[in-house]
């Protein structure tokens, strides 16, 4: 989660980011940065897999304010910065595939009920209008030096879902972090768009 706060809330972040982008903005061999944050760290969100507090947060003033810091000073610095946007979030993978045993009555016991294991890309996009517009607002006040790379498109299937298996691909690993077949796909799309600014 790349932005610097002065909030007591995002105070343990703080001495690793600040590092991190001393030594990115010194170095002149670095053209191109890329910050990425969890929505749900960045907005202080409660769930690892919904958004849907996200709307109602409070945190969009803070964030945007640390975005700015961060995206000035490498700005200033003559570097070009891409914000990336989150993934959807979804609950364990481990939880949301089914599992089988050999056993009969096991069954029941392993298939259990679990929420957010798949999300409408209708309901995505309104969870994270807010968080969207933060970005925008952030790369509006740099012209030509940031800009914004969504991968979501990857994630989501012809029919408008994102889940753990999309067209036979695996998409996420831990949590909600991409698996390495979304981080391929994602990976080659970054480095062609970062190649065109």
């Amino acid at each position: 989660m790349l932005f610097r706060s002065e909030d007591p809330e995002y105070g343990w972040y703080q001495p690793l980011i600040r590092a991190a982008i001393d030594s990115v903005e010194r170095d002149p061999t670095i053209e191109v940065v890329v910050l990425v944050g969890a929505v749900r760290a960045l907005y202080q969100l409660p769930s690892e897999s919904s958004f849907e507090l996200l709307p109602s947060s409070n945190s969009g003033d803070v964030v945007k304010d640390g975005l700015n810091t961060v995206v000035d000073r490498l700005v200033t610095n003559g570097k070009k910065v891409i914000l990336y946007v989150d993934n959807p979030p979804l609950s364990r993978p481990e939880d949301c595939l089914q599992r089988r045993t050999r056993l009969g009555f096991l069954e029941d016991l392993v298939q259990n009920e679990v929420s957010n294991c798949v999300i409408a890309r209708s309901v995505f996009d309104a969870q994270t209008a807010g968080y969207l517009q933060d970005l925008n607002d952030v790369v509006d006040a740099y012209p030509g030096q940031a800009f914004i790379f969504d991968p979501n498109d990857v994630y989501f299937d012809q029919l408008g879902y994102a889940r753990h298996i999309t067209d036979g691909v695996m998409m996420f690993s831990f949590t909600d972090h991409p698996s390495d077949a979304a981080a391929e796909i994602i990976g080659q799309r970054l480095n062609l768009y970062i190649s065109r600014q």
